[in-house]
């Protein structure tokens, strides 16, 4: 199943786990049997969960939750994910009551459901016949949701100067801006953005590069915004607390230059 599977008492704690709620969660079975379900839920909405476990134990049903409100789960690592969560009685040999918890990860679902909703509103800016730069706020933004990082830019190809030139930018200090506002044509990253080709930078990678590292970048990716082949610019994404940008972001964001392009 692709499910975790949770057997708690009243007072929440875990009677029984399967291998999935291991893999899901990252707690061994040894650290996760008489562990508190709270355990794995972050702590903003543990007291709450107490008052609801309570409550459905005093009129024990089914419930699903997570369907149409965000519910979050906690890995050991900290990470928060959103869930989907069918909670029913269950008794135990002993004539115990106990919750049985089936727990879902949406991850991947929620993540399709936004880049479709971002597809269809940059998609509506092309008849929407608004200010350029009221039009790139609006890209970036919509890029940076996706993607889930905290900054980055458009840059537009402009044939005259042979160059790409920061038309919009987010979430990145004034001097990183005026230093990367410009690169010409005939830089490594040019040309490859010029060919079509996707560049992305790690930690590692980015601790040469004086001005990321003085911004406190620690990735970053570039993608190039094309249209019938031709290369109009990129989009640049960054952040300064990942150290890598995973590659279903990338995807995500391949798409959105995409649709940059067709509103340019």
């Amino acid at each position: 199943t692709p499910d975790a599977m949770i057997i708690a008492n009243r007072e929440g704690a875990i009677l029984m786990a399967n291998k999935q709620t291991e893999r899901m969660f990252g707690y061994s079975q040894n650290e996760l049997l008489g562990a508190r379900v709270e355990d794995l839920i972050p702590a903003q909405f543990r007291s709450k969960h107490v008052a609801n476990r309570a409550k459905f134990m005093e009129q024990p049903g089914f419930v699903t939750t997570g369907l149409n409100q965000d519910i979050f789960a906690l890995r050991k690592n900290g990470e928060k994910f959103p869930v989907e969560i069918s909670l029913s009685h269950h008794k135990m040999a002993n004539g115990e009551s106990a919750v049985l918890s089936a727990i879902r990860d949406v991850t991947e679902h929620r993540r399709i459901k936004e880049l479709i909703a971002a597809q269809r509103d940059l998609a509506r800016l092309i008849n929407a016949h608004l200010p350029d730069n009221q039009t790139w706020e609006i890209c970036l933004r919509t890029a940076l949701r996706v993607s889930g990082m905290d900054s980055g830019g458009i840059y537009l190809y402009n044939e005259n100067s042979r160059a790409f030139e920061l038309v919009q930018h987010s979430g990145l200090g004034a001097d990183f801006v005026r230093a990367v506002g410009q690169f010409t044509e005939g830089t490594p990253s040019a040309q490859l953005i010029l060919a079509g080709k996707q560049i992305s930078f790690t930690e590692s990678e980015l601790s040469t590069q004086k001005y990321h590292t003085a911004e406190g970048i620690r990735s970053a990716t570039t993608i190039p915004i094309q249209h019938q082949g031709e290369v109009l610019g990129c989009l640049n994404i960054a952040s300064h607390t990942a150290a890598s940008i995973p590659a279903h972001f990338s995807s995500a964001l391949e798409s959105m230059a995409v649709e940059i392009g067709n509103i340019i």
